[in-house]
């Protein structure tokens, strides 16, 4: 996992950390779980992100959430195809940091 993805993580929880109920929600485009997109978007990744500041195909952004401490309630994977030629992984999530 990039530095900076998982400075995120702690960005998103210093906002909520004072919020009672506090909910974080967000859609994102993942790593696919399918082996050969998966493999394709490793490779394609360093040179799109260069290309398109910083934007990763091949992030597992529900980790990173889980893993800077908040629970996830709600997680629905998808596919987007927005045109014949792209298909791309997304989560649609919500999750919620627990009461200390």
């Amino acid at each position: 996992m990039a530095a900076e993805h998982a400075g995120v993580g702690e960005h998103r929880n210093r906002l909520l950390a004072g919020l009672t109920g506090g909910e974080l929600r967000f859609y994102e485009h993942v790593r696919s779980d399918k082996a050969l997109l998966a493999r394709t978007e490793d490779l394609v990744s360093p040179l799109w992100s260069r290309a398109l500041a910083g934007c990763h195909l091949n992030r597992d952004t529900a980790a990173t959430i889980a893993t800077a401490g908040f629970t996830i309630d709600t997680l629905d994977h998808f596919i987007f195809r927005p045109s014949r030629f792209v298909a791309q992984a997304h989560i649609l999530c919500r999750a919620h940091k627990p009461s200390a």
